[in-house]
Formats: structure tokens, sequence, C-alpha cells
């Protein structure tokens, strides 16, 4: 069971991991990905009319978060790269399946533990205010978000352009100079220290599994 110390996710970085979500998977048609800037965009504004659309639905079987996520979400998303952040130095001597396993059941966790909470944060508007490459493949995409309780968020995603499709996929949200992916490396990371790799995959799927009997 996780203890307040392991935990990971205060307020706003569920609100952020929300939208994040949200962007990606309310989308039935491509998006461009081609052009970060674009990507974003395209997505925050597909956005508002998306949820109003299927709230409704999602709310009265709220089981069916998970896989509509999965579905739309993850072609947007460098899953390798945020399991391999948040692991840390422990990427680098795990085994081939240690990597796939832990890589499979950090998304499963990340993606059925904020399913809970799709649906509760309403984003009224979001627009890309600037697009940043501090070098070639990389890019910082700054983000003004207007949430319903009166909350402006200023969000920065960070994207990479994978070598052989030429997409752009995202891989880490900031708010307030806080990255995501350098809280959970700084959880997963002592996690592993203490357990080992395996027990951390262990827990991980059981956590799954508690969240899904919950739902």
């Amino acid at each position: 069971m996780m203890t307040s110390k392991m935990r990971v996710h205060p307020r706003w970085l569920q609100i952020v991991l929300v939208i994040g979500l949200a962007f990606n998977a309310l989308t039935a048609q491509a998006v461009t990905q081609s052009d970060p800037g674009k990507m974003v965009q395209e997505l925050s504004d597909m956005l508002i009319s998306k949820i109003a659309a299927q709230r409704a639905a999602l709310q009265a079987n709220p089981e069916q978060v998970l896989p509509f996520a999965k579905e739309n979400v993850l072609p947007y998303v460098a899953q390798d790269k945020m399991a391999r952040f948040a692991m840390g130095v422990h990427w680098r001597t795990a085994t081939e399946a240690q990597r796939v396993d832990f890589t499979d059941a950090f998304i499963n966790n990340l993606i059925r533990s904020y399913s809970s909470n799709f649906l509760k944060f309403e984003v009224l508007s979001a627009t890309v205010d600037q697009v940043t490459e501090p070098k070639p493949g990389r890019a910082e995409i700054a983000s003004t978000v207007k949430m319903s309780d009166g909350q402006t968020l200023q969000l920065v995603y960070r994207a990479f352009q994978d070598k052989d499709s030429g997409k752009w996929l995202l891989y880490d949200f900031t708010f307030n100079n806080i990255s995501t992916l350098v809280s959970f490396r700084n959880v997963y990371g002592s996690m592993i220290d203490r357990q080992g790799v395996d027990a951390v995959i262990q827990e991980l799927r059981s956590r799954d599994n508690s969240t899904r009997a919950a739902n």
C-alpha cells in the first residue's frame, strides 16, 4: 500500500495530468504530430467540445475511461522515455524483461489512477503561448489553461521528435517549474532503492488492481 511518504501527486499534479490525458484522450481524429505547437493546440481546441459531448456517458460508466484513454492517449506519449526517466539509474541495470514490465505497470497505473479524476476538472480554454526548441528534436510548449473554478495554469509541455517516424511525442509536464518526471523519479527511484525493481513492479500491479476494483 502506498504510504503518505510515497505519494507523488499533489493537487496541481493531478490537474496537470488530467489535462494532459484529456488533451490526448478526446481525439477521435488524427492530430498533427509534425509540429509540437500545433499538436498541443489542436488537442486543446478539441477538448471543450469533446468533453461536453462525452462527459455524461463517461460519468455513467467510469470504467470506460481507462480503455478510452489507453486507446487514444498512448499514441501521443513517449511511454518508454517516461518509464526510463522514472526508474533513473536503475534502468541501466534492469533486464529487458524488467524494463518492459515496469513500463507497462507504470503507464497502466498512471492512467488508471487518474481515470477516476478524469471528469472532475473542467477546462474552459487552453492556448499555446510559445514554442521553443532548446535543441533540435526537443520542444517546450508553453500553454495557458483556464479552469472552471477560476484557476489559470501556466503549463509547459515537453516533447521530443522521434527520429524514425518524425512524429512529436509528449513526455513531461511542468507547473511552477516543477517537473512531473522529476517527481516520478524521486518517488520510484527511492522505492526501487528500498524494495528492488521486481517488488515495485508487483506493487504497481497490485495498486492497479485495487483501483480497478474500486471503480
